[in-house]
């Protein structure tokens, strides 16, 4: 048995840090968040999952946690520490950022920093699809389409499919003209991490709508910002 002090402010730390169900639980859900206020879902997701792993330990006699100071500090700073592992895990092995040469959803997408350079506003991306002058590609999963509705004129090509099948929709979109284009998704994670792919693959005049549809950290989101929207029909 491992005598550790209720209030031990080190080992309270040390046990957060270190729980392994807290690391596990939130890299598997850090890598799945396509938006990132999952991640702190996550971080308590993480942080439940250890605190009854630490109970099963403690009634097991491997480790000693008493009292509401080591209770509640251990689970407060597992949600920390779990947030902290869940965005980890989305930046450089799930839809927020690959790390090179791994793939997401079967398209190859990567991070890069394209993520900041080559996003448009959500009103732009409108303005200029209405114009004519680019195409606006969804590229989230069907189940998204009839949940949220697409974009107005957005054309849905899902990347959850093999890479050499999305190029060939993709150009199909872009036509004769080649017209550049503008990837969404629901918060911009996924369409970052796809621009590097196809810059990879040669593929270049392409941006992404940076706040998705629903919104995240680069803006409100096209539904948010009231911009019109049609039902996607199968």
């Amino acid at each position: 048995m491992i005598g550790l002090k209720p209030f031990d402010p080190l080992s309270i730390l040390l046990i957060a840090l270190l729980n392994p169900v807290v690391i596990a639980v939130a890299i598997a859900m850090g890598r799945q968040a396509d938006q990132w206020q999952k991640l702190i879902v996550a971080g308590f997701a993480a942080a439940f999952a250890g605190s009854l792993a630490l109970y099963a330990a403690t009634f097991a006699g491997l480790v000693a946690v008493r009292g509401i100071g080591g209770e509640g500090g251990v689970f407060l700073l597992q949600a920390i520490f779990g947030t902290i592992w869940a965005w980890l895990a989305w930046r450089l092995g799930g839809p927020g950022a690959a790390p090179a040469g791994a793939t997401s959803a079967g398209t190859g997408a990567t991070s890069g920093e394209t993520m900041a350079t080559n996003s448009i506003p959500a009103t732009e991306a409108h303005e200029r699809a209405q114009a004519g002058q680019l195409v606006l590609v969804d590229i989230r999963n069907p189940n998204e389409w009839a949940e949220t509705g697409l974009a107005q004129s957005a054309r849905p090509i899902t990347m959850n499919q093999p890479i050499e099948d999305f190029l060939a929709k993709l150009a199909a979109a872009r036509g004769a003209q080649a017209l550049p284009v503008a990837l969404i998704c629901r918060s911009g994670a996924r369409t970052a991490g796809l621009l590097s792919a196809l810059e990879a693959r040669g593929v270049g005049n392409v941006v992404h709508v940076g706040e998705g549809m629903l919104g995240g950290p680069r803006g409100p989101g096209w539904i948010p910002s009231g911009l019109p929207v049609e039902p996607w029909r199968a």
